[in-house]
């Protein structure tokens, strides 16, 4: 063990000894002056000890170092024991640091702890920095404008403070001017012989972390912060300042830093931390070409700048925000993205291969060996490896899953992060390696193309998002609706008015269509999906808004990234084609007409298909003999039933029979609901799924069995209104080579229904729920669907979620089984306890994401204000004020 991990343990053990003590009535052993030294000692222990665990990305344990030493702050002084105000000022502010660190950030509680550093010394520009993102975060723009402002004057040419500036300047629409830089000796900035002394009236950049000294008579002037896990001590010539690569450190959730230029030293230092620091490197990873060794400042021969940002400048244009975690940047909008470039040329190594040179070699996902004997290689598949890495074995790089529009970051899967084998091999969603993680997350991007990593000079170097691939692969249309209705809460389903096109269909406010319309991709499958696409702008980022993929961004339009993947589509598409939102909507429709065109050719050679839908068999019999329990068709003219009673066959007296291959039973269906709009989609009667009677006086227009929802759901794709149409095409349908096309309008590939502008042509203005994907035509029915115990579990538990943890859902108890540390716990996943401190430590987090979800669908008005019960899930809101 290292003399820093031994020193950093030393430490740890006089915290427990100490936080013992005081929780103790036992008088001291000593005099009052060694009471207040112990004291103090134990403060600055716990606030070493918070700025080691902040740099090893451990916010939540650094928010819990410093709040102790703060307590114990407190309590000092109520034994009239004066803890220094520099330190206080400190804790205050590096809390700050980690409470916005952390995920989701906690900016409330942040700014308060600024507010307190800067009441203990106004000049600190480093609250002051803080305060003023967290008042960003909050919304607050002209506030932080004016803090930042006071910062910057402080420190006029830190690259942080001046993008923090600008941002805030974009968004208050406020002139960006060029700061004015003075001109300096050459001498003063040259390193003699000695020591190099940082003159006085100069600031570090803000993504620094200043090292003050510490008290020589302070026990922790002895105990040396050990350095986080994978960083390297070197030492530091003076005259020099050379950079060690940080080593490529891998996540189970597919969160992986890339190496940067890293210094570090042995020595003292009270890291207080500054800036963006770690939340720039691991949320904001910066392309490594712009990360440069800056130049090393020290504020006595003592104490070096520390940890990782005094030796990394960030430039000002650098910075994302988005989801580009450990990938190459991906600047706002400098030049067309080039797919015949490699973004992980420097960082991996690809190779193809088939079948019979890749051969699985072990029961494992992972268990592949690349043979290199000379055959005809069909080299259809894809393997990659990590060039600087010492697994020099090539891993299997699977086609991403394309079969949901999840959109947050890939994650490994558990069972194989364990060393386990999957339980879904050749179905699983989830990443075999991190190799497979970086490729999708730029393939799914658009950034990389797999065609290309071997051959970019080839005939397809030339490859562009155009508004067929977009379609082809994320299927759904383009259309036009009113931007107010869109963005009101809760929001509205609006298009143009039949009456008066001009006008929008809101059946109140009629807004101005043209002068308020906004491009929505639409997606309509088991549910309904609307993707606004903003207009794109000099400020817009290609990359996706890491807030918005997971519990929803607070600045919505506001913000320049990317809040789907379609919208991030059609901005790299504009931004390379230059595209109107206008043409995109004319080139999707004639997409779909030569779709429609192509697909109804293909079907006129097709073979013979069964009428009706695809998991439903139909029969239409006599209602007369169907309430006798008979089974009665028409005879061959179709003039009277085939039963001996010899009822008339007309169109009041049949009945139309379903059976799914599931029940095999015959089902009645009612006709199609004349109400006017047809629903989007059908529901289910609740008392029938209650298992009861339907209750309802008249018809009901809710399915009263799946068979009737599927028919009715047919009918509505296939414009057949009523029965008696729906009667006449099954009787085409039984005569010899009659296609599908005859009766059907509908297009269909994969199995699945490519929308047209015309299935969209008979809905009106209504509240649409996002949560759900579902749209109310009726106050009534969006009251009682926001109130449903169906709409607020996806509140708490919708599918997309379950790709971000890696264990159990919190069971309400938020502590750690005992029995499962000493190994005697036998309820297993049914124990209410969290077994080890990382299931502890994510049902933590996860209650804080869930709350911001839970924030989000309020803000959105997708739950009644005063409405705070949860069911099941109400456990998670207990001890929250």
């Amino acid at each position: 063990m290292s003399g820093a991990c031994q020193d950093r343990r030393t430490r740890w053990q006089e915290i427990q000894k100490g936080l013992q003590f005081i929780q103790s009535t036992l008088p001291f052993p000593g005099s009052q002056e060694q009471y207040e030294v112990f004291i103090k000692d134990l403060v600055w222990n716990l606030f070493g000890e918070g700025n080691d665990v902040f740099k090893e990305g451990e916010w939540t344990k650094s928010i819990e170092m410093y709040t102790e030493a703060l307590s114990i702050a407190d309590y000092a002084d109520s034994e009239d024991i004066c803890v220094p105000t520099g330190l206080l000022e400190k804790l205050y502010a590096n809390r700050a640091a980690a409470y916005l660190n952390i995920v989701p950030g906690l900016y409330d509680q942040a700014l308060e702890d600024c507010e307190k550093a800067l009441q203990l010394n106004e000049g600190n520009y480093k609250a002051l920095y803080r305060k003023a993102k967290a008042l960003k975060e909050l919304g607050r723009h002209q506030e932080a404008y004016e803090a930042v402002a006071k910062c910057s004057l402080a420190v006029p040419q830190d690259s942080n403070v001046t993008q923090l500036t600008q941002d805030l300047a974009k968004i208050l629409g406020l002139k960006i001017r060029k700061a004015y830089v003075r001109s300096k000796d050459s001498s003063v900035l040259a390193p003699g012989p000695a020591p190099i002394q940082a003159p006085v009236a100069v600031h570090p950049p803000l993504n620094e972390a200043v090292l003050d000294e510490l008290p020589s008579n302070n026990s922790i002037s002895s105990v040396p912060p050990s350095e986080p896990p994978g960083f390297e001590s070197v030492s530091l010539p003076v005259s020099a300042t050379p950079s060690v690569p940080l080593p490529t450190l891998t996540f189970v959730n597919g969160c992986r830093t890339k190496p940067c230029p890293i210094l570090e030293n042995s020595q003292d230092f009270d890291a207080d931390i500054i800036g963006d620091d770690l939340d720039d490197l691991l949320d904001q990873a910066g392309p490594e070409s712009s990360m440069v060794s800056g130049q090393i400042r020290l504020l006595c021969c003592r104490f070096i700048m520390g940890y990782i940002s005094s030796l990394i400048q960030l430039n000002n244009s650098d910075i994302p925000m988005g989801m580009a975690v450990g990938m190459p940047d991906v600047k706002g909008l400098p030049a067309a993205v080039d797919l015949a470039k490699n973004p992980l040329a420097d960082t991996h190594e690809f190779k193809q291969a088939c079948s019979m040179c890749f051969v699985k070699t072990g029961p494992g996902v992972l268990d592949y060996t690349l043979h290199t004997e000379e055959h005809k290689c069909k080299k259809d598949v894809l393997l990659g490896r990590m060039k600087h890495s010492q697994d020099k074995t090539w891993k299997l790089i699977r086609p991403r899953p394309t079969k949901t529009q999840y959109v947050g970051p890939y994650y490994i899967c558990k069972e194989v992060s364990v060393g386990k084998e999957c339980l879904y091999p050749g179905h699983c969603t989830f990443a075999y390696c991190q190799e497979e993680i970086d490729v999708w997350t730029l393939e799914r991007k658009g950034f990389i193309s797999r065609e290309l990593l071997f051959d970019p000079f080839g005939t397809n170097s030339n490859i562009r998002l155009t508004i067929p691939k977009i379609l082809q692969e994320h299927h759904g249309i383009f259309m036009f609706l009113c931007g107010v209705c869109f963005d009101h809460k809760p929001r509205i389903i609006s298009k143009t008015n039949k009456d008066d096109p001009s006008l929008c269909s809101h059946p109140v406010t009629k807004h101005d269509f043209e002068d308020h319309k906004c491009l929505v991709h639409i997606l309509k499958e088991n549910t309904v999906r609307y993707s606004k696409i903003r207009p794109l702008s000099p400020q817009s980022q290609l990359d996706l808004c890491r807030h918005e993929v997971r519990y929803g961004c607070v600045r919505e339009d506001d913000c320049f990234y990317a809040h789907s993947l379609i919208e991030l589509k059609v901005w790299m598409m504009q931004h390379e084609l230059g595209i109107t939102h206008e043409s995109i909507v004319q080139e999707a429709k004639k997409f779909w007409n030569a779709t429609a065109s192509l697909q109804g050719a293909q079907q006129l050679s097709n073979a013979q298909r069964r009428f009706g839908p695809p998991n439903l068999k139909m029969m239409f019999v006599c209602g007369q003999c169907w309430r006798n329990g008979q089974l009665s068709e028409a005879d061959k003219n179709k003039k009277y039933c085939s039963a001996k009673a010899r009822h008339t066959w007309a169109k009041d007296r049949r009945v139309v029979l379903v059976s799914s291959h599931e029940r095999k039973k015959w089902t009645t269906v009612r006709p199609l609901p004349t109400k006017k709009p047809i629903p989007s989609q059908f529901e289910i009667c609740m008392h029938v799924t209650a298992g009861k009677k339907c209750q309802y006086i008249g018809n009901c227009t809710f399915a009263h069995s799946v068979e009737e929802r599927d028919l009715w759901t047919y009918m509505k794709e296939n414009n057949i209104p009523d029965m008696d149409q729906l009667y006449e095409q099954w009787l085409q349908s039984q005569k010899p080579g009659w296609g599908e096309e005859t009766s059907s309008n509908s297009v269909r590939e994969n199995g699945k229904q490519i929308h047209m502008p015309t299935d969209y042509a008979e809905e009106v203005a209504g509240n649409h729920c996002w949560l759900c994907g579902k749209n109310c035509n009726s106050e009534k029915q969006w009251q009682q669907h926001i109130t449903s115990e169906k709409h607020k579990d996806r509140v708490f538990n919708s599918e997309d979620d379950q790709n971000c943890w890696q264990y159990r859902f919190p069971t309400g108890t938020f502590k750690v089984c005992e029995r499962f540390l000493k190994g005697t716990c036998t309820e297993d996943d049914l124990c209410k306890l969290a077994h080890g401190e990382q299931e502890l430590k994510e049902w933590m987090e996860r209650r804080e994401f869930l709350l911001m979800k839970l924030a989000k669908a309020k803000k959105d008005h997708l739950i009644a204000p005063n409405d705070n019960d949860f069911g099941k899930y109400s456990f998670l809101l207990k001890d929250i004020k």
